[in-house]
């Protein structure tokens, strides 16, 4: 592990470093098949917008509040708990898509949870890495935390489209069951 990243080598870190990872692929895979499903149900520009405003609204909303909350208490239970909320809107939109409902509220309110899901999560994530690892592997695990952001954003959309021409409820499901692995391995 070390040869990618001497960080990678601390048990803690590399623990932390896969939640990371877990909980940007999982929840940019949500993103994108609630888009999509949204806009192949009602085909409204409009629509896709409102989804689009309440997957980035938590962000602007908590973010003070999320960070003062990742100071506060435990980083690593902030995290998790973040990402037990990502599992619960994975869940929730694999049996609303399921269920074939076309309504676009309950898409609304799960895009908001899931904005709220990475609003309270990154703070606390993105705070964890330096309290991992000594002071000589600093320099690595920041480059590493960067790689796990980008590399989950490219990851996630591409994964999350890909699946979706099987099943949008598959890729609720992956990506919740992702989000628990996740909070799994940062717990």
């Amino acid at each position: 592990m070390s040869r990618f990243g001497p960080a990678l080598g601390e048990r803690d870190f590399r623990l932390w470093w896969f939640g990371l990872l877990g909980m940007v692929v999982s929840l940019q895979m949500l993103e994108v098949a609630i888009g999509w499903e949204v806009y192949a149900q009602h085909r409204s520009a409009l629509d896709l917008g409102w989804i689009g405003l309440a997957e980035f609204l938590p962000m602007l909303l908590f973010a003070l509040p999320a960070g003062h909350l990742a100071d506060r208490f435990p980083r690593r239970l902030v995290f998790a708990a973040s990402l037990a909320l990502g599992a619960a809107v994975g869940v929730g939109l694999a049996l609303i898509s399921a269920s074939g409902t076309v309504s676009v509220w309950p898409y609304l309110g799960l895009a908001f949870a899931a904005g709220t899901s990475m609003a309270f999560g990154s703070p606390a994530s993105r705070a964890m890495a330096p309290t991992l690892v000594s002071r000589d592997l600093l320099a690595s695990a920041m480059t590493l935390r960067s790689i796990a952001a980008q590399a989950g954003q490219v990851i996630g959309p591409a994964l999350g489209g890909g699946l979706y021409g099987v099943s949008p409820a598959l890729v609720y499901s992956l990506a919740g069951a992702v989000c628990l692995l996740a909070a799994g391995s940062v717990l």
